[in-house]
């Protein structure tokens, strides 16, 4: 008999991780809890080798679905039910689990904290927390605002404001200019928006946006030893194509007539005569060259990751990933095991900036997976990842990597790419216009092309959902990470670009109009190696 693992999750590194759960040889069954119905659509999912449990959510009611199917490794695969607690009910029941427990999970939702790591490892984190407490009064509020205001008017650069705390890809304010800035802070601060997602998103945190070469870098600990992934990848965070102005112009300011006119008041551009007499693309493309010729700065706004790939064009510069362990994943490891005395058993993962001088410097670090670069690293890893998760829960990573070749893991020869369909511009049921993901979108529309998809060629589900009469439907606003491999990074960015444009979400509520979005820049790297 195989193993039987069981993934907790709905998203898409979810569905990618029992993808890859059930590629081991050990494992027969992985149960996705409480899954999303796409899975269903698959051939692992439609063979019984992926089996969705929605009706599994209460912690409690995973562990009695454990024992009862006889479940040997659960994976935590998302941060929400690592901070509300889930690994410690599966530890207290026996249940070897993969994540850290809840009082590990403040490494990712109160950055202040990590911050203290990173001084003592001597690593300037690029960010500052403005809190005002839980507690404080609406005055308190609007002075630390104003700290936090008068902080971005004396760094001189471009910055990103976020909301602490876990607010799912939805709370963060990539800021042109001090204005763009001021007004994040006031949202986060002052209106408190994202309270939502717990008393950490009251503060608000501004990084910097300097250039860079971003990476992303995953290390599994067992409690006493780590083992490096040795591969990074390289996300894509913002919503919209550097070169794509109208399309933050309409995010910011809508397309009817109304908000255009206010979209070019507010930057100082002339409103052309004949606007009202404009057919809709006739005005778009006249909206483009004028904001491109006043030379218009728009916010893009941040995304959960609009795409990916892998392996990141710096990882055969050995020197690079030496660089990472000597400098920020050994020491942090160091702090966590000898100075905190943590038993964190499960992954973290690194998000780092290469600046210009070949400095690193680091804007986050997280308790699990990243999404959606473990969509594109989960299809690389040659290593079975069964293995690597019992080690792991077993505290045997020393022994495990004694019997891996070189002791690292194994990687295929294949590039891989991941282009995220999200919903895009849509109307509401009273005829009035959504802006799409990250800002408001609509829900329910139908999911076609799908049996066009290339064999070979990977789906992975995330906001859908199953309508009585339509099938799959869009429920989130990232929808599909359409992951695509080859030979080269242009091979696999082509297929995956070819894929993808084959999908359609149909609004039904405007003679199904055609609302997916995806980024055109995914994987385009230029002759100096940049990411675009």
């Amino acid at each position: 008999m195989g193993e039987k693992v069981l993934v907790y999750g709905s998203g898409g590194r979810d569905h990618a991780l029992a993808g890859e759960y059930i590629e081991s040889h050990h494992v027969n069954k992985v149960f996705f809890v409480p899954g999303n119905p796409g899975v269903n659509y698959t051939r692992k999912g439609q063979a019984g080798y992926i089996e969705q449990v929605p009706q599994v959510r209460d912690f409690e009611d995973v562990v009695k679905f454990c024992v009862d199917h006889g479940v040997s490794l659960v994976d935590v695969g998302s941060e929400n039910p690592l901070s509300e607690g889930l690994v410690d009910v599966l530890y207290k029941s026996g249940i070897p689990c993969l994540g850290p427990e809840k009082k590990y999970t403040r490494i990712e939702s109160d950055r202040a904290f990590t911050n203290g790591i990173l001084e003592r490892m001597g690593v300037k984190p690029e960010w500052c927390v403005f809190d005002p407490g839980p507690g404080a009064t609406g005055e308190e509020r609007k002075k630390v605002a104003q700290y936090a205001k008068r902080y971005v008017r004396d760094i001189g650069y471009q910055v990103v404001v976020k909301a602490g705390g876990l607010g799912a890809g939805k709370s963060g304010f990539c800021c042109n200019n001090p204005r763009e800035a001021e007004e994040a802070i006031d949202r986060i601060i002052i209106d408190r928006e994202f309270a939502a997602y717990g008393p950490n998103s009251l503060k608000a945190i501004v990084e910097a946006r300097r250039k860079h070469r971003e990476i992303s870098f995953f290390v599994y600990l067992d409690g006493k030893t780590y083992l490096s992934l040795g591969m990074f990848a390289q996300d894509y965070k913002p919503a919209y194509d550097p070169d794509d102005v109208l399309g933050r112009f309409y995010y910011h300011y809508g397309r009817t007539l109304r908000g255009v006119r206010r979209g070019l008041h507010e930057n100082q551009v002339r409103i052309p005569k004949n606007l009202e007499d404009m057919g809709e693309d006739e005005r778009g493309q006249a909206l483009a060259h004028l904001l491109k010729e006043e030379g218009v700065k728009l916010a893009n706004p941040n995304t959960g990751g609009t795409g990916c790939y892998c392996p990141h064009s710096l990882v055969e510069e050995e020197w690079v990933t030496n660089k990472i362990l000597r400098e920020v994943v050994n020491p942090f490891v160091d702090v966590i095991y000898n100075e905190l005395g943590w038993d964190y058993r499960g992954v973290l993962y690194f998000g780092l900036n290469l600046n210009p001088d070949n400095s690193l410097s680091v804007f986050e670090v997280n308790v699990r997976h990243g999404d959606p670069e473990w969509e594109v690293i989960g299809r690389k890893m040659k290593t079975d990842l069964f293995e690597i998760a019992s080690a792991t829960c077993e505290g045997k990573l020393d022994e495990f990597k004694r019997r891996l070749p070189g002791g690292e893991v194994e990687w295929n020869s294949r590039h891989y790419v991941d282009v995220v369909a999200m919903v895009g511009e849509s109307s509401d049921p009273g005829g009035r216009w959504y802006t799409g993901y990250p800002g408001r979108y609509g829900s329910g529309y139908k999911i076609t092309g799908l049996d066009e998809i290339d064999q070979g060629v990977a789906i992975f589900y995330s906001g859908v959902d199953e309508d009585p009469e339509r099938g799959l439907v869009t429920t989130g606003g990232r929808v599909l990470h359409v992951v695509a491999g080859g030979y080269s990074l242009e091979e696999a960015r082509d297929l995956a670009y070819k894929n993808v444009e084959r999908i359609a979400f149909l609004d039904h509520r405007n003679d199904d109009v055609n609302v997916l979005r995806y980024r055109d820049t995914i994987a385009s790297v230029s002759p100096s190696g940049e990411s675009v």
